[in-house]
């Protein structure tokens, strides 16, 4: 299900975890890997003028500067990713790597998770435009075979959750991977501490089964309910005590009216918390 990765590498002095993470996908699903840079300008006019990654100074990125960049980066990422398949751009990073995201028709984006603001910014655009899938990566996959053992799928409602599953089924249909399902319910009204009744939460668990066994059918599947005040730190702490490779979350299309800067608090509590990617598959609009 993997042709095409996409990754995009802030720093070219070192081999960070999103492209490691990318590489050891793309190497077990036999895919092609792209890593992108972006040189980041502050100038929205002159877009090429760029600050250098070497001397701090402000200057001109041409196409030997960029070839500079390029190799600095095979140098250090030479161990995972084959010659040539680097790509370096200058503007706004957030456009940029969604621009190439576009036009490059990726399977999957890998890019960092929403820690700060301009990190925050990136994910939201990447996510917001991306017709793809997007890994955000603050954890790597670890370092064994098969790269993706469990998934946890966070179900908050059909409408977001069943596009999630569909692409994590495929995955764990590939892979042999098993598939955790956890949908995360308010606590009981008046004491958040107190647990909700064990016949409510079955019922639940039932309920959320059924919604599921239609894509799960014939693949090693459990089915989790649980109850917690933050639905990213809970999905977290599942991710954790189940020790998964890779978290599944669907994402609705976020009206204009809202922030579109800001990727959201559960994306953003579950991409800091949890030790594992997080991959966010985006429901069609409707």
């Amino acid at each position: 299900m993997f042709d095409r990765i996409l990754a995009a590498t802030e720093n070219p002095t070192f081999c960070d975890e999103k492209v490691r993470t990318a590489a050891a996908l793309a190497g077990e699903r036999g895919a092609t890997l792209t890593v992108l840079h972006v040189l980041p300008s502050a100038d929205p006019i002159y877009r090429d003028r760029v600050i250098d990654f070497r001397t701090g100074q402000e200057m001109v990125a041409d196409d030997a500067y960029r070839r500079r960049v390029a190799k600095e980066i095979e140098k250090h990422c030479g161990p995972f990713i084959a010659p040539g398949t680097v790509a370096v751009a200058t503007g706004a990073p957030p456009e940029e790597i969604a621009r190439t995201v576009r036009h490059g028709r990726f399977d999957l984006v890998v890019v960092g998770p929403p820690r700060v603001s301009d990190g925050a910014r990136t994910a939201a655009a990447v996510l917001r435009r991306a017709p793809c899938p997007v890994m955000l990566v603050n954890a790597p996959l670890p370092r064994k075979t098969p790269v993706v053992a469990d998934i946890l799928v966070a179900w908050a409602d059909s409408r977001s959750g069943a596009p999630a599953l569909r692409w994590a089924a495929r995955l764990a249909s590939d892979t042999g991977a098993a598939i955790h399902v956890l949908h995360v319910r308010p606590p009981p009204a008046g004491d958040p501490r107190r647990k909700p009744p064990a016949s409510d939460t079955e019922s639940r668990r039932e309920a959320l089964a059924a919604a599921c066994r239609g894509v799960t059918g014939g693949l090693k599947a459990e089915y989790v309910v649980a109850a917690g005040e933050s639905p990213g730190t809970t999905i977290a702490a599942a991710a954790s005590e189940r020790e998964v490779d890779l978290v599944v979350m669907g994402r609705r299309t976020r009206p204009r009216t809202e922030d579109r800067n800001d990727p959201g608090g559960t994306v953003s509590a579950v991409a800091a918390h949890a030790p594992c990617p997080v991959v966010m598959v985006t429901a069609p609009p409707g």
